[in-house]
């Protein structure tokens, strides 16, 4: 039988190396619910299989190794994205719920008439750093914030949000918030703003003077 000709031979010791690299690097790239630390016996092996593959030596048995661990982690990788999926619904489930809980039985979001800008005639509640949220973490901000209430950091209700701004790709841009004394609608940032997952209200540092500073016009 005729030799391999030259250049195909290192074609293919070099398509043994690139996929040998390939999958020894997807092997580590799990989702943090399937990783473990090599053994420093596996990591030996692993550069004497990237050591050979690079000389163009990797054995058969070998590279079907290598392909039955890429199956399994593209197996595992279904597998987690499955379940974060159900985790995800579960989650938005939860917290439609709250909502809803929250909007029919808290103080806070009571109003009279059809004044739905009403601020609440209950006090201010404390803000609670364990039941605090980042606006980032919300699962469905614009829903969720729908005509919150705002409490200023003097501990004084100002007004309640307006309008939610996303991006394109869902990430939180700006909140709209309507001032209840000057009937001023301003943009926040989210940064400068926490929401309360107990009480759905949401806490600033900013007093009122500087909110009315922030961009926006009147109503």
């Amino acid at each position: 039988m005729a030799s391999m000709p030259k250049k195909t031979r290192h074609f293919s010791a070099v398509w043994a190396g690139a996929f040998a690299l390939l999958t020894a690097a997807a092997a580590h790239a799990q989702p943090d619910d399937y990783t473990r630390s090599s053994t420093p016996a596996e990591t030996v092996e692993t550069r004497q299989l990237n050591d050979a593959a690079t000389r163009g030596q990797v054995r058969a048995e070998d590279q079907a190794q290598y392909q039955q661990q890429l199956e399994r982690y593209q197996a595992e990788q279904k597998q987690y994205q499955r379940a974060r999926s159900r985790y995800d619904r579960q989650r938005v489930a939860y917290d439609r719920q709250r909502d809803n809980y929250l909007r029919e039985h808290s103080p806070y979001y009571k109003t009279r008439g059809r004044d739905l800008w009403r601020l609440p005639d209950a006090a201010p509640p404390v803000p609670h750093q364990a039941s605090l949220s980042r606006l980032s973490l919300l699962a469905e901000p614009s829903r969720q914030l729908t005509r919150a209430p705002v409490v200023d950091g003097g501990g004084n209700w100002v007004g309640r949000v307006r309008t939610v701004e996303t991006s394109s790709d869902g990430r939180l841009g700006r909140v709209q918030i309507v001032l209840d004394r000057d009937r001023r609608a301003v943009w926040v940032r989210p940064g400068d703003l926490d929401y309360d997952t107990v009480t759905g209200v949401l806490f600033t540092p900013l007093r009122y003077r500087d909110l009315r500073m922030l961009p926006g016009h009147d109503l």
